[in-house]
């Protein structure tokens, strides 16, 4: 089902769907919980904001992997800038970087990455606990050509968030090291296996 038909759902029926997805996502027990998420603006095409999405998480993506639908993606009524948008999300564990690890290699970002992973991480809650989770920031516009950029500042109709959660501080670190691992001249001085991540 295409982004601009399960933006005209009633709220009810998008409530549960994105209800049932997430606790879908949980039932998993996967240490890792994923999501991909950008505003859709009056001026903007529903369509092209989700192909931006899908091309983040499935360009590059191994052959032995099911591509990421249109129809996983949920659609949400919000507020932006004070202006009521929808709001595409895609939920799910870490296949959905596969994408992203690929294109962070193509385009030769590796450093760039790293640094915005761990610029992202939020240190500790309200309460005190550490918060295993890092956010980032991706060119809603350059994803939508299967390319990968950080902008500067914030872009005026918003940008692809990418957020990452692990059950724990030594789980998200072992996620940054397996998207962007420790470079020497701009070459990674190893890769990590996606086994090793759990």
């Amino acid at each position: 089902m295409k982004a601009g038909k399960i933006c005209k759902k009633g709220v009810s029926q998008l409530s549960s769907q994105l209800s049932s997805q997430l606790s879908s996502r949980s039932s998993q027990n996967s240490p890792f919980d994923i999501s991909f998420s950008a505003f859709v603006f009056p001026t903007e095409n529903p369509e092209k904001v989700m192909r931006s999405i899908l091309n983040l998480v499935n360009y590059g993506r191994p052959k032995t992997e099911v591509p990421v639908l249109e129809n996983t993606i949920v659609c949400t009524p919000a507020t932006a800038d004070g202006i009521l948008v929808q709001k595409l999300s895609l939920f799910g564990g870490l296949d959905l970087l596969f994408g992203i690890h690929y294109l962070v290699r193509r385009e030769e970002i590796i450093d760039t990455m790293r640094s915005e992973l761990e610029h992202g991480i939020l240190e500790e809650s309200d309460s005190g606990d550490e918060i295993s989770k890092t956010v980032i920031f991706l060119n809603k516009q350059v994803a939508y050509v299967k390319r990968l950029n950080f902008p500067a500042d914030a872009e005026p109709l918003g940008s692809v968030e990418l957020e990452i959660q692990a059950d724990s501080p030594a789980r998200l670190a072992k996620v940054i090291e397996w998207l962007a691992p420790p470079t020497k001249e701009g070459v990674a001085l190893y890769e990590l296996k996606v086994e090793d991540l759990f």
